[in-house]
């Protein structure tokens, strides 16, 4: 093997091409300068991450997320803009310094364009994580060819950078070092190699963690807390849009016979150490499956692949069709995904970089000027900024971006987002948080949020679950610690008590149930009552959790009024209790719920036994503590001004549209008959004059449940509200049904509603299933209410 790789024999000439090509990529790929933040969930971590460098990294030491303390790489404000920049351009200039490694045998002058290709198309596509991603695939491709230690080691080292840049990156990094390590092992048989390899990663993990901490301090707490973020992600964050699973499959054919027909020792070195980390790389991004996390996997398919194409060298007629075709049938998949845009890149940032150079300063004013723009939203009322008055204080659920633009005096939680506490062990790092002398003083509880409730109200949480289920230990502990002192529409303040608030919680009853069957909750009058479910994984499920992504869950309310409402929940969360009742749906009335029922897709494949545990928890002197807690009165729901109900037993209803003979299935939900959609563009349509209805705000409910059992989820069949004028149509609203049809196999709930401010004469309101796709589709006891938003 050739020892003098990267020495200084190498040439003066070859050194200038290096340094020509990285100064190309790094002023060609210049990213935008655009060093602003805004509200929600994702923004405002640029924040947080950007403030803990800036301002000492010790405030954040105890904090588990799976973004973790460097995270500021990734999207650097102008604070640290100088550093990330620095950093950047230094991974790029290791890319094209790799490339060459892999290049170095090459004799002809072509290879200096192939190093500018790419590492200038790798740039363009990448973002500081795969930066690391490919620096680190590059480097142990390098070290197979020449042996040098060091160029293990600096992947060693860009390593123990990721654990500290973010899970996924840490994650896939990591299972590359086990893989060269176990590697080394088997063909060298050389334990001291392995044993100093093991040693000098952890080393480098350490001596970063030293670097920022100055002592070990919670370095095995924050490893633990990784290992759990890691744990239940599928189920907690996935996303369940269709694929073409035969694009996807014909792809991974493609990879397994680009493998296979690669036999030497190169190829068989390559495809072991990037096997695990292409695994990790396809569980992260078919679990989210958003277009931000699949078009990430696409991206570590294409570095990879263009690296293994680089470093094998050989049979080019048949590894680079067989390429082509793997990212092509993988990016005709990626429109399926959910929020999928257009791939766009950047393809010259030489205007970015002139900017940089010389107008920084005005980049920066304007960065402070937008941020601030886009922060007003979020300031906080004067009353409650002088009842903080300067105290420690923390923002619930998770945009902290009220932090940033009220410049509080910011403490923050252990796990910073109430959403990412999805195992029982992270919610209770929180409870136990704010059970301790470390709380803050004050907790800004944010009522009206960026994210969509299913249902049309505002206690939710993200992907459709239900705020109050998010954390259930840590919920507790915030309303035994805490008490109400100022509220408006948008914010509830709450101050830390003098003395915690006493409570008792005891086991009243236990059920087992079955998936899709409804049970009725048991008698509580008084105080909380959740619901603990548990049950066990089959076979089949765990298999599919394993390669690809868990079932999705929900739970079914039943309420006394008839509507239904449901929210996704999160199995490890659940076994620590959902919240049924009180129910609040916003923070102006509560409802009462009087049956719930647990749904999951594929529940055939399930385990079919449902254990549910009745829990009541009592505040002392305060058995109706929710209310007061949250400032709901104990009114409950507004008034039904207009119901209609469709179970299509007869042809003819009132205000809906007649049923023809050959519309009728004898498949139904509920009696003998239901309505086949498979046999009309669109269903039977109710119709109403709004003239008949209390003018003033008014909410329009639709609700139906259906069955599709050949569906491919498609966004092709829409449940829509419609309304239109003496002019033509002033409302229309139409839900695709995808993300409400959670089991194929049996019925489903599919809703929609409209908020309306309901003014002018001789409007008529439609209501309606539209169908673009010739599939069977049964719907049944299809309803329209409509709601009058008056409080009683």
């Amino acid at each position: 093997m050739n020892q003098n790789f990267l020495k200084p024999r190498i040439q003066i000439k070859e050194i200038v091409f290096l340094l020509i090509i990285t100064i190309v990529v790094v002023i060609g790929t210049f990213p935008a300068n655009d060093w602003s933040f805004s509200v929600g969930i994702d923004p405002p971590l640029m924040w947080v991450f950007n403030t803990f460098f800036e301002n000492g990294l010790n405030a954040g030491q105890h904090i588990l997320f799976p973004h973790g303390p460097l995270a500021f790489f990734m999207y650097p404000l102008s604070e640290n803009i100088l550093l990330a920049t620095l950093v950047t351009a230094l991974l790029k200039a290791l890319l094209a310094l790799n490339t060459y490694g892999l290049l170095y045998k090459s004799e002809h002058w072509i290879k200096w364009p192939i190093i500018l290709i790419f590492t200038y198309g790798v740039s363009i596509i990448s973002g500081f994580n795969q930066l690391l991603l490919a620096n680190v695939i590059m480097l142990y491709c390098n070290y197979f060819h020449y042996n040098l230690k060091y160029t293990k080691l600096a992947a060693f080292f860009i390593t123990a950078l990721a654990f500290y840049v973010k899970a996924y990156v840490a994650i896939l990094t990591g299972t590359m070092f086990v893989s060269v390590v176990i590697y080394s092992l088997i063909t060298k048989k050389n334990l001291r190699e392995f044993i100093f390899d093991a040693f000098a990663m952890s080393g480098f993990i350490l001596l970063f963690w030293l670097f920022m901490y100055g002592s070990m301090n919670g370095f095995f707490h924050y490893v633990f807390g990784m290992l759990n973020l890691a744990q239940d992600n599928s189920a907690a964050a996935a996303v369940y849009p269709y694929n073409n699973w035969w694009l996807l499959a014909f792809a991974m054919i493609a990879l397994a016979v680009l493998a296979v027909v690669n036999r030497s020792s190169k190829s068989v070195f390559f495809f072991l150490i990037i096997g695990l980390s292409l695994f990790a790389a396809w569980k992260h991004g078919m679990a989210r499956e958003d277009f931000y996390h699949v078009r990430g996997l696409l991206n570590y398919i294409i570095i990879s692949l263009a690296v293994f194409l680089l470093f094998e060298q050989k049979k080019h007629f048949i590894n680079v069709p067989l390429v082509i075709l793997i990212v092509v049938l993988f990016s005709l998949n990626l429109k399926n995904c959910m929020n999928y845009l257009p791939l766009k890149y950047e393809y010259f940032g030489t205007k970015n970089f002139a900017e940089f150079i010389t107008d920084f300063n005005n980049l920066k004013a304007q960065a402070h000027q937008k941020t601030a723009e886009h922060l007003q939203q979020n300031r906080l009322p004067q009353n409650m900024l002088d009842t903080i008055n300067g105290a420690t204080a923390d923002v619930y659920p998770w945009d902290y971006s009220i932090a940033a633009i009220n410049n509080l005096n910011w403490k923050p939680r252990v796990v910073i987002q109430s959403y990412a506490s999805y195992t029982s062990w992270l919610d209770q790092q929180n409870a136990d948080y704010f059970s301790s002398d470390k709380s803050p003083e004050f907790i800004i509880w944010e009522k009206q949020k960026i994210t969509n409730d299913i249902n049309g109200g505002n206690f939710n949480s993200i992907d459709y679950r239900y705020l109050l289920n998010d954390e259930p230990q840590t919920l507790i502990q915030i309303m035994s610690k805490y008490e109400p002192c100022c509220v408006n529409e948008k914010f509830l303040l709450l101050k830390k008590r003098n003395a915690p608030l006493s409570f008792h919680t005891e086991a009243i009853d236990s059920q087992q149930t079955n998936w899709n069957r409804w049970i009725d909750i048991p008698t509580s009058e008084m105080g909380l009552l959740r619901a603990k479910l548990s049950f066990k994984k089959s076979l089949q499920q765990s298999i599919k959790s394993f390669f690809y992504k868990d079932e999705q869950f929900w739970i079914y309310l039943k309420l006394e009024n008839g509507s239904i409402h449901k929210y996704r929940i999160v199995p490890k969360n659940a076994s620590d209790g959902l919240w049924i009742s009180p129910y609040f749906f916003d923070f102006e009335k509560h409802h009462a719920v009087k049956q719930i029922m647990f749904k999951a897709s594929r529940s055939e494949k399930l385990k079919q036994k449902l254990f549910v545990d009745w829990d009541q928890t009592a505040f002392r002197s305060s058995p109706t503590y929710p209310f007061s807690f949250f400032r709901i009165p104990h009114t409950q729901a507004n008034t039904i001004v207009h119901e209609s109900l469709n179970d299509f037993e007869t042809p003819e209803v009132e205000n809906w549209s007649t049923v023809k003979h050959d519309q009728i299935s004898k498949t139904a939900f509920h009696g003998s008959q239901g309505f086949d959609l498979n046999k009309a563009e669109f269903s039977c349509t109710y119709s109403l004059s709004l003239d008949s209805i209390p003018k003033g705000k008014i909410r329009i409910e639709t609700d139906a449940w259906v069955l599709s059992p050949d569906y491919n989820q498609s966004k092709s069949i829409s449940l829509v509200i419609a309304i239109d004028d003496e002019n033509g149509q002033i409302f229309y609203k139409a839900v695709n049904i995808d993300e409400q049809l959670i089991d194929q196999k049996n019925w489903n709930h599919i809703f929609n509603l409209a908020e309306i401010n309901h003014t002018k004469e001789h409007c008529m309101m439609k209501v309606y299933f539209w169908t673009r796709e010739n599939k069977q589709f049964i719907i049944d006891n299809f309803r329209v209410r409509i709601v009058s938003q008056k409080s009683q």
